[in-house]
């Protein structure tokens, strides 16, 4: 981020289970942000839980029944030095990406209990 402050970074990341009606829930989510004056990540509490019904946030060619998603998604808020054409505040910047396990049906977090679950 050099040579702007980290601090205002946030990323979350969240594996999908997309079930034989095509419903895609939540299976596990995992978030970090950055701390004032930090250098690494700190985990703190994802905004995504368990079993959320995140159907609505998969794009539609995505939803492949009995299939597994990750979702990666980060966040910067942008404060420019120089505020005469962008907001004093800041601008939130953010993205989302989703992917596929490759070498696995699903990626496994000892918090789901079973090796890919599917509900």
């Amino acid at each position: 981020m050099n040579p702007y402050s980290p601090t205002p970074t946030s990323a979350r990341i969240s594996e999908i289970y997309v079930n034989a009606s095509k419903k895609a829930t939540i299976q596990w989510s995992k978030a970090g942000s950055i701390g004032s004056g930090a250098t690494q990540a700190t985990l703190v509490t994802s905004s995504r839980h368990v079993s959320d019904d995140v159907t609505s946030v998969v794009p539609p060619s995505l939803l492949v029944a009995n299939t597994y998603l990750i979702l990666s998604e980060v966040s910067y808020l942008y404060v420019p030095t120089v505020g005469y054409v962008l907001a004093k505040a800041g601008i939130n910047m953010s993205d989302s990406a989703f992917t596929r396990p490759r070498q696995s049906t699903c990626v496994y977090y000892p918090t789901t209990g079973t090796t890919c679950p599917t509900s």
